[in-house]
């Protein structure tokens, strides 16, 4: 479970210290969200069809993209993080929430 990694990194951190979080995420907003699917699918089809991928590749393709489907989105994660007992949160999204940035800090 990502709460449990979060926790193992608040405990190894020293107090005061601070947490960086940078991935892709699931965009808050549905028609960015279907736009978004569509397009890594459409991308993927086709470089596996350039490539010419084998069957393991293209089971790696469909993981990759229904474990983006299951991702948080930028504001899930910032309440992940707080529940977890992190401070002075701050997040930023860019292209429409696909990618987000988290920094955290660690009580004193």
């Amino acid at each position: 479970r990502l709460m449990d990694t979060f926790k193992e990194v608040m405990r190894v951190l020293k107090p005061g210290g601070h947490f960086y979080h940078n991935d892709m995420l699931r965009p808050h907003s549905k028609v960015v969200t279907a736009l978004y699917f569509t397009y890594l699918r459409m991308c993927l089809a086709t470089t596996a069809w350039i490539f010419r991928s084998n069957q393991a590749a293209l089971k790696c393709k469909k993981y990759f993209v229904e474990a983006l489907e299951l991702f948080y989105t930028a504001d899930e994660l910032t309440d992940l993080l707080t529940e977890v007992g992190y401070e002075d949160i701050a997040q930023q999204s860019r292209m429409g929430g696909m990618f987000g940035f988290h920094k955290a800090k660690k009580p004193e």
